[in-house]
């Protein structure tokens, strides 16, 4: 039996794109002094600028890039000046996977994060059963499991 997406791929975009407000964006990807000490702790321009792009990903979208996508433009520049970097250097990052997911490892415990493991899966699903018996829109669904994982702030798609 195929696979039914939960969202379509405008709702899934709508989800994790970044802000396109300038307001919105620059708070995404400005970095506190305690954010630059602890990217300054990595060795290479292409590893510090990995590293804040990661940490801006998940802190601000609670996700993290694919091996093989792409920063927003936007942000990468956004964070390469920060850090006094070519923006440039973005395609050295990471040449090895086992890089980026060390670095991950840091950002999740810098940030007390934990990664969605079969236990939470588990949790999270009991727990979205009887919003899911209320409705078949999939986008009301993700926003519910965002919320239930981080309480803060999160614009509605609409």
């Amino acid at each position: 039996m195929p696979r039914r997406e939960l969202l379509t791929s405008s709702e899934r975009e709508q989800l994790l794109a970044l802000p396109r407000d300038d307001g919105a964006l620059l708070r995404v990807a400005t970095l506190s002094k305690e954010d630059l000490a602890f990217i300054g702790q990595h060795r290479g321009d292409h590893n510090r600028l990995g590293v804040g792009i990661q940490l801006c990903y998940l802190r601000h979208l609670g996700r993290v890039l694919g091996p093989d996508e792409a920063p927003d433009a936007q942000l990468l520049g956004l964070v390469a000046v920060q850090l006094r970097v070519s923006a440039g250097v973005w395609d050295l990052y990471a040449n090895r996977d086992q890089t980026r997911r060390e670095h991950l490892q840091e950002i999740l415990e810098r940030l007390s994060l934990k990664q969605f493991d079969r236990v939470t899966h588990r949790e999270i699903a009991k727990w979205l059963l009887p919003i899911a018996l209320q409705t078949t829109q999939g986008l009301v669904l993700a926003q519910a499991v965002i919320e239930e994982l981080d309480p803060g702030p999160h614009p509605r798609v609409t």
